[in-house]
């Protein structure tokens, strides 16, 4: 059985342009607060994002990020933090190509990272 709990979510986004050197920085920061109403138990849950994208030409992009993701900020060990790399081309109208390469530490072990590698082929109207 789960418990009832009660949720409250506020975040805040920031983008910015740089038509000069053709760049794209995106930051992003969510904190939650889950109260379990049978126990009284209350956690904070927090999110993190800052990412920078640049345009090569027109229609290939390359970019890098990092993330944060903390499910209790009460509890060491339990934070997970990535770096991420994208590749994006836009060859042909509707078609993208998106490759991405990413490494996650959790608990702050960066001796044993997880790594993922995505390539994905996608048509869109």
């Amino acid at each position: 059985a789960v418990a009832a709990d009660h949720r409250y979510l506020v975040g805040v986004v920031g983008k910015r342009w740089l038509a000069g050197p053709k760049l794209l920085a995106l930051a992003e920061l969510d904190v939650q607060r889950q109260t379990l109403t049978d126990g009284g138990f209350t956690r904070y849950q927090l999110v993190g994002y800052l990412g920078v994208t640049r345009v090569m030409l027109p229609g290939y992009l390359v970019g890098v990020a990092l993330q944060r993701f903390a499910p209790d900020v009460s509890f060491g060990g339990t934070t997970r933090n990535a770096v991420e790399l994208n590749l994006q081309a836009f060859p042909w109208a509707h078609v993208e190509a998106h490759l991405l390469g990413r490494a996650e530490a959790t608990g702050g072990d960066t001796t044993h990272p997880n790594l993922l590698a995505l390539l994905q082929l996608h048509y869109y109207l």
